[in-house]
C-alpha cells in the first residue's frame, strides 16, 4: 500500500498538471467522404474537360455590272458624208464563295485557379502533344459552376463560360496546308 499511494499521486499530478493537446482529424472543409462523388471542388485540385466543338459558316456575294457609252457625231455637206461614231460596252460579273468547317475533339485537364462567389470556378490549362513531329497544343480557360462537374469529375466544353479554347498544330502537315510562294505573290498582286 506503502507503494501505490506514491505512484497513485504522481498519476494524479501528471495528469494535473499537462492538459492534453488534441486536434480533430476531421476538417470540414476538405472532408470528402469515400463513397462520394470525387468532384473538384478547391483550388489547385484538376478537373477534365471533355472538348466537342463543332462549327461550320459559308458567306458568298455576287455582282454585276453593266455599262454602255455611246458618241456619234455626223457632217452633212453636200459633196461629203462624214459618219463617226463610238460605242463602249462593258460587262462586269464576279462572284465568291467560302465554306469553312471546323471540328475538335480532345480532352484537357485543367486546374481550378479560383473559387468564385457564385458556386463557380475560374479554370485553366494546356496540353501539349509532340508525335512524329508533329506538335499540337491545346489551351482552355473559362468559368465553370459546379452542378457541371459530373460525378465523375469531367465537365463539358459546351457547358463552359468564357471559354477561351485554343488550338496550334505545328509540323510537317501544318506546313503543307500553307499557301506557296507563288500563290502569296499572285494573290498579293491582285
Amino acid at each position: 500500500m506503502k507503494i501505490l499511494i506514491p505512484i497513485l499521486v504522481a498519476l494524479l499530478a501528471i495528469t494535473q498538471s499537462a492538459t492534453a493537446a488534441a486536434q480533430s482529424l476531421y476538417s470540414e472543409d476538405s472532408y470528402q467522404a469515400l463513397v462520394s462523388d470525387q468532384r473538384s471542388n478547391m483550388v489547385g485540385q484538376s478537373l477534365t474537360v471533355l472538348i466537342f466543338e463543332e462549327a461550320s459558316s459559308s458567306t458568298s456575294a455576287g455582282a454585276d455590272t453593266n455599262r454602255s457609252t455611246g458618241f456619234s457625231a455626223s457632217t452633212n455637206d453636200n459633196v461629203k458624208n462624214n459618219n463617226v461614231g463610238i460605242e463602249l460596252n462593258a460587262d462586269t460579273e464576279g462572284g465568291g464563295t467560302i465554306n469553312r468547317n471546323g471540328k475538335l475533339i480532345a480532352s484537357v485537364t485543367v486546374t481550378i485557379s479560383k473559387s468564385l462567389d457564385n458556386d463557380e470556378y475560374a479554370i485553366a490549362g494546356e496540353q501539349l502533344i509532340e508525335f512524329n513531329e508533329e506538335k499540337q497544343h491545346i489551351r482552355l480557360s473559362g468559368r465553370v459552376r459546379k452542378d457541371d462537374i459530373s460525378a465523375q469529375n469531367t465537365v463539358l466544353s459546351t457547358r463552359i463560360a468564357d471559354a477561351k479554347i485554343t488550338y496550334i498544330g505545328d509540323g510537317l502537315l501544318g506546313r503543307r496546308q500553307e499557301e506557296g510562294h507563288l500563290s502569296r505573290f499572285f494573290n498579293w498582286l491582285f
